[in-house]
């Protein structure tokens, strides 16, 4: 009874009294499953932002259904009509918009037909972290109808990025606490071989974060008045150096810990031990932790990362999936990057660990184009690129929106796919609010306005050319055993078994 009554405070009916019946041709009724009968005020925030635009869509009535009951948030009274086309999504559907609604209710009239957006084909749209998974069910006549699949149009996703825009905040945020590296990587433009790389470091030019520094940014990310989402933001304490290099690493996971977000790191895995494993796996003091490792053998490793310290690493690799499967709440993940040096046995290296982590991550290098200045994709030694039939699509950038990131001298990069602090918009030591460095940011927000108004990457100079955020997708299937999502141009490898 209170659970009824708290809801009907929330989301009073329209009308106090029953409303005179009138007759239509056809009305819209909607229908938005909530996830909880004891909502927070964030799904109450999204159901009033989607309860807007169902009605502007012309929705006659719109019905929120919780778990123990359900109750009406808007009415015109019309409830008698020839033809109905009932709207269904849930709470979580943020990003649906009016349009949306509209071409889905005149899809299922002129094919007296049940109609959903047709996500199979349009994969990048998750991965945009986009939700507008609003469906329409037709009723008139007496012949059921059939189910029809409407594809997901570039004006959809432009759409459903406007909403995204103003409503999300960062799902993660790299925090690099120091930049330097054991390793010299062939490809990596920081540390690697490549020193007439404008992104080069080299021991001379790297940074650490002190932990006050460190502390007071983590604190005011978990500070962060999330109105839609109750996602919890991630925090990546690295970005171009080996973070377990640092003397703070174990006191940096703390930080995070105790301030309620979550923590991820990838690692090469060199400088961890039996020891340092335990210590952030078995109680769960890192959340995420993926290990990269591109080589099968020893000479290859070499060849590739140019150090001698594979037998280490994979031992270290066997014993953190043996404190995975002995119950560890740490996520376990495998990076491989494909170069010249290991692109004919990946097949190889895939087959050897698949069964000892949760995911695979198996993609071509970022490498940058002088002429441009930009960071591309080496699609040359990848089975996944653009020339193995794969369907490219030209997407509004969500790095923008997703990730922000701040490097260990506290600049705040424009975007995380810029690759480095080229083009800072700030300095997170100098602010009392770092979020709000971006909406202060001319710079940032001309960006912005070129991707909501539907532009692309082509209508700003600091964008033009850029393909990080192009999404390439082309299909899920299995193989051996192991299931392969192909997702912005790498391969993410899960084990079915």
């Amino acid at each position: 009874m209170l659970a009824t009554a708290l809801r009907r405070l929330m989301f009073p009916a329209r009308f106090s009294s029953p409303p005179a019946i009138v007759e239509a041709e056809m009305l819209v009724r909607a229908r938005i499953s909530a996830s909880s009968g004891d909502p927070k005020e964030t799904e109450k925030n999204r159901i009033k932002l989607i309860t807007a635009s169902l009605v502007e869509a012309g929705a006659s009535s719109v019905e929120v259904a919780w778990p123990n009951g359900s109750n009406v948030v808007h009415s015109t009274g019309l409830d008698r009509a020839k033809e109905f086309v009932d709207i269904a999504c849930t709470s979580g559907d943020l990003h649906v918009t009016s349009s949306h609604v509209k071409r889905l209710v005149a899809a299922a009239l002129e094919s007296k037909s049940n109609v959903r957006f047709d996500f199979e084909k349009a994969m990048f749209v998750y991965s945009m972290g986009l939700a507008f998974d609003v469906s329409a069910r037709y009723s008139g006549g007496d012949a059921v109808p059939s189910e029809k699949l409407l594809p997901v149009t570039d004006d959809d996703v432009l759409d459903a990025y406007r909403v995204f825009a103003d409503t999300h905040l960062p799902n993660t945020v790299i925090l690099e606490l120091n930049s330097t590296c054991n390793f010299k990587c062939g490809y990596c433009p920081f540390h690697g071989d490549d020193q007439t790389d404008p992104r080069y470091l080299g021991k001379a030019k790297a940074t650490e974060m002190s932990l006050e520094n460190f502390e007071k940014i983590v604190k005011q990310i978990a500070a962060w008045p999330r109105k839609y989402s109750e996602h919890v933001v991630t925090i990546a304490p690295f970005s171009r150096g080996e973070f377990f290099l640092s003397h703070d690493w174990k006191r940096a996971l703390e930080i995070i810990h105790e301030a309620g977000l979550r923590s991820y790191v990838c690692s090469n895995a060199s400088i961890l031990s039996t020891e340092i494993l335990d210590t952030v796996m078995k109680d769960g003091l890192l959340d995420h932790l993926t290990i990269s490792l591109d080589a099968t053998t020893k000479e290859e490793n070499y060849r590739t990362r140019r150090n001698t310290k594979f037998n280490k690493i994979i031992a270290n690799i066997e014993h953190a999936s043996q404190l995975r499967k002995n119950g560890s709440p740490t996520f376990l993940q495998l990076n491989c990057t494909i170069t010249e040096t290991n692109k004919d046995s990946i097949d190889e290296y895939t087959r050897g660990w698949i069964d000892k982590v949760d995911i695979m991550l198996i993609g071509p290098t970022h490498v940058l184009n002088r002429a441009t200045k930009h960071v591309t994709y080496d699609y040359q030694y990848s089975t996944s690129g653009p020339d193995h039939g794969v369907e490219s699509h030209e997407v509004p950038c969500s790095f923008l929106f997703q990730t922000l990131e701040i490097y260990s001298n506290g600049n705040i990069s424009l975007c995380a796919a810029c690759g480095s602090e080229r083009i800072p918009i700030g300095n997170a030591f100098d602010e009392e609010d770092i979020f709000a460095v971006r909406s202060r940011s001319k710079l940032f927000n001309n960006v912005r306005n070129v991707f909501i108004s539907g532009q692309g990457n082509n209508g700003h100079p600091y964008c033009a050319n850029c393909l990080m955020y192009k999404g390439h997708f082309a299909r899920t299937e299995k193989r051996d055993g192991a299931h392969y999502r192909f997702d912005h141009s790498s391969w993410i490898v899960q084990n079915t078994k």
